[in-house]
């Protein structure tokens, strides 16, 4: 009777090495496509990444060449650009979840803000229409909370969690009929997105993008104010010294 409880319990830990071998070497396709699935129904708009890479032994990982593209009636390809985005994930996680990740971080990304008429812009659109697509509504700025909020469409079947999001060395271009300006961001931090239960893709998604977008207008504003008062004086000193010299 040993021989054939031996047998069994053999194909019962092959069949369990087999199944954990596949989710793990297969992650990356997963990872792709379940984040430009998931992105693309949240904001609206086609959201393409190039590649995925992660090391099943370590954890490290990237994404590369992910877009997100226009709204309708905007002139720019895109209005985000991440050329790279690096994380450490806990692989264990990716059997157990939720999905944790130590540290993501994107580098230089580039971001295109678009302003029409009574200050719409498509930064903006963008984030309109992801927060009318989440099921229940985030109601804070993304640390922690909301752990149980799901993009409408998406199953949650793969719950995130994020200790600490960096955002470094962004960079941004400003287009508001003929005006046009450049600035940058050198950081943004995010911590503890997703709690202890994790977040929906989709959610995380949204929470980063009002993030970007929010630090992108208040700095493009303070940019320009300084710009304004820049001129202000400026043309004030050569008043004042044409004054002086015409006396």
């Amino acid at each position: 009777m040993k021989k054939p409880l031996s047998t069994i319990t053999f194909i019962i830990v092959a069949l369990a090495v087999g199944w954990c071998a596949e989710r793990l070497f297969t992650l990356e396709d997963r990872i792709q496509s379940h984040l430009e699935k998931t992105m693309t129904q949240l904001v609206g708009v086609p959201v393409n990444i190039e590649n995925v890479e992660l090391s099943v032994l370590s954890g490290e990982g990237s994404v590369t060449g992910l877009t997100v593209a226009n709204p309708p009636g905007y002139s720019a390809d895109s209005a985000f650009k991440m050329t790279e985005i690096a994380f450490d994930l806990d692989i264990i996680s990716a059997i157990t979840r939720p999905l944790r990740i130590s540290h993501l971080l994107i580098d230089s990304p580039r971001v295109n803000l678009e302003v029409k008429e009574a200050f719409n812009s498509n930064l903006k659109d963008i984030v309109s229409i992801s927060q009318s697509r989440q099921s229940s509504p985030l109601e804070n700025t993304g640390e922690v909370g909301a752990e149980n909020s799901v993009t409408q469409g998406e199953s949650n079947s793969y719950p995130i969690a994020i200790e600490k999001l960096e955002i470094r060395n962004l960079q941004f271009k400003v287009s508001r009929g003929n005006d046009n300006w450049e600035g940058s961001l050198e950081l943004i931090e995010m911590h503890n997105l997703g709690g202890g239960q994790g977040m929906s893709a989709g959610d995380l998604s949204y929470l980063v993008l009002k993030k970007i977008t929010t630090d992108v207008l208040a700095q493009a504003v303070s940019d320009k104010l300084s710009e304004k008062v820049k001129n202000t004086v400026k043309k004030l000193k050569k008043s004042l010294l044409d004054s002086l010299l015409n006396q």
